[in-house]
């Protein structure tokens, strides 16, 4: 992963950042043992450009890993309570203060729409 993009690992944390810098979050519920994880990490999130200075620049990056050894199975609650699904790799948009201003994207949705609505929801 670059070291360039900051990740935050806790919705929470998240939400205090993007409420203390008035950004929305980028909300990417992933796994450890997420392969599609990888390969849209990889091939979308790394190799676009301006999808990553997008995320960069314009959002806070929450990554919640629903197979971490403690806390996943909160992350994992969490998403399937607020989105009705639990599939992986899952991005939503958020405002600042964790409300949903889009629907939730899977790995194919991501890979066709996910420039196209970060572009529109900075």
């Amino acid at each position: 992963m670059n070291s360039e993009l900051q990740i935050i690992t806790d919705l929470d944390d998240g939400i205090k950042k993007a409420l203390a810098e008035n950004k929305p979050i980028l909300l990417y519920s992933t796994g450890y043992v997420v392969i599609n994880g990888r390969k849209i990490e990889s091939d979308l999130l790394m190799k676009n450009k301006t999808v990553f200075q997008t995320m960069k620049n314009d959002y806070i990056n929450v990554w919640l890993y629903v197979d971490e050894k403690n806390g996943g199975e909160k992350w994992s609650d969490y998403q399937k309570e607020n989105f009705k699904s639990n599939v992986q790799p899952y991005f939503v948009i958020l405002d600042s203060s964790g409300n949903p201003i889009t629907k939730g994207l899977g790995y194919s949705d991501a890979k066709a729409n996910l420039e196209n609505e970060l572009l529109r929801n900075k």
